[in-house]
């Protein structure tokens, strides 16, 4: 069970890694989507065990969704690397060193925030770490045999997937990404699709009436409206943090 558990892991991972490379979409987050649930859906809860029920739900913090994924980052900072003549085990390294730092300092942030303000317990509104234990405690009390219906949805977007990237693959006119198809329905995009569809509509009315000189000139416009408002928040929060002060959330 844990072989394939993680099988299906790391085929997420080079889909969500090939996702980014080829399309770069903005959010990949599939919620509640990990190996548990299509092995829960295929094998049901009494097929698995309890040992291997209770065993997946440690890994329900890197499981629960992969809007932070490795291997998205990861291509990212290759690719950056290859824009900059920067040598690829040089930015390994790099990515190491940013590893290492940034588990520290969640590790403390983390246990300093509960120890300061306390846990309230609510998955929805503090913290997300019981929503694995309760669906573990549902999965142990009440057994369930396979979801046949789910299973097989599964089995047919797979198939849907698979056929439009071969479609497009194949004639140059087809315009549905099997990438849109997978992302389309998930929660990030549901606050994502107004930006996606404006950012597409510029760009598609400057290369039609620009071409692609026009193009590489607005290209340094929109970059500086990403930073910008990255840079912004950043530093809202940063002031917010310091201060103890509300200051307006930015998600991204």
């Amino acid at each position: 069970m844990m072989v394939l558990f993680f099988l299906i892991f790391f085929l997420y991972s080079l889909a969500i890694a090939r996702m980014r490379a080829e399309l770069g979409p903005p959010a990949h987050d599939l919620h509640f989507a990990g190996p548990e649930t299509l092995m829960y859906s295929a094998l049901g809860t009494r097929g698995l065990g309890v040992g291997n029920v209770a065993a997946f739900s440690m890994f329900f913090w890197f499981n629960r969704a992969y809007r932070a994924h490795f291997s998205a980052h990861s291509m990212e900072g290759f690719k950056i690397a290859q824009i900059a003549r920067i040598r690829s085990r040089a930015m390994m390294g790099a990515i190491v060193v940013a590893l290492l730092v940034g588990l520290a300092s969640a590790y403390w942030a983390l246990l300093h925030s509960l120890y300061v303000h306390g846990y309230s317990g609510r998955p929805a509104g503090d913290a997300f770490a019981s929503q694995g234990w309760d669906r573990m405690a549902g999965w142990i009390s009440f057994p369930q045999s396979p979801r046949v219906a789910a299973t097989a949805a599964t089995i047919v977007g797979l198939l849907f997937a698979l056929a439009l990237g071969s479609l497009r693959m194949t004639f140059t006119w087809w315009v549905w990404h099997p990438v849109g198809y997978a992302t389309a329905t998930t929660w990030s995009m549901e606050r994502l699709w107004a930006c996606v569809f404006l950012g597409w509509a510029a760009k598609a009315l400057i290369t039609r009436y620009g071409g692609a000189v026009a193009f590489r000139r607005a290209m340094p416009v929109f970059v500086g409206i990403v930073l910008g408002e990255f840079v912004v928040g950043s530093l809202w929060c940063i002031y917010g943090a310091l201060t103890s002060t509300p200051v307006y959330h930015f998600w991204g």
